[in-house]
């Protein structure tokens, strides 16, 4: 899939699969990083848009609720900012569902 076609479906299945304040936040992550990577060398494009496609996919497959943990393998996998990004996500996602 092309980058603006699997950017425009990762927020089509957003709409469909979150709940709002969820998808206030996935929007805006999403954006963030495809901002973020317009002008990347083209051997990062490759796997930045694997991974986008694999998020995708889950995220089609999956029925009604939201998200998974991210398996020791996986975090090993990511870097200082993709944590510290994760970390800013999950914080905000927690004071959301806050009374």
């Amino acid at each position: 899939m092309e980058p603006v076609g699997l950017y425009r479906s990762i927020l089509r299945l957003h709409r469909k699969k979150l709940e709002p304040v969820m998808r206030v936040l996935g929007d805006r992550y999403v954006r963030d990083e495809f901002k973020r990577h317009v002008d990347a060398k083209p051997e990062f494009v490759a796997g930045f848009l694997a991974e986008w496609q694999k998020y995708h996919d889950m995220l089609a497959q999956q029925r009604d609720s939201f998200g998974k943990d991210l398996s020791s393998d996986e975090r090993k996998l990511m870097d200082d900012q993709q944590k510290k990004k994760l970390d800013e996500l999950r914080v905000a996602a927690t004071k959301a569902h806050e009374p």
